[in-house]
């Protein structure tokens, strides 16, 4: 191995890795923000991708960080969609409640 190939892949492996915690911050983030199963199970396959990587098993890393990786997307999403239904049901009871005040507003003469 030459010094050339030696810095290149030190450069790789140091790249990899801060992907790797990357997608533990993230994992994280979902977890608490999102969707804890999923984000938990993103945690784990984030953790497991680590140490494979400092382990010097890259396949495995990386195929790991990409289950992560989905893991973190799913969580997003199932939040994303969560927050949405909520806030519609919340305008939506909040209409209700102003649809029924209508005819008490129509009596008081207002």
């Amino acid at each position: 191995m030459s010094a050339t190939s030696a810095i290149l892949l030190t450069e790789v492996t140091a790249v990899s890795g801060s992907n790797h915690v990357l997608n533990l911050v993230l994992a994280i983030l979902v977890t608490v923000f999102c969707c804890q199963p999923v984000g938990i199970a993103a945690i784990v396959f984030a953790a497991i991708a680590m140490y494979h990587d400092s382990a010097g098993n890259y396949d495995k890393a990386a195929s790991f960080a990409r289950t992560a990786r989905l893991c973190i997307w799913i969580a997003f999403g199932v939040g994303l969609v969560g927050t949405v239904l909520v806030i519609l049901l919340h305008l939506l009871i909040g209409l209700g409640s102003l649809l029924l005040l209508v005819p008490f507003l129509a009596v008081l003469g207002a």
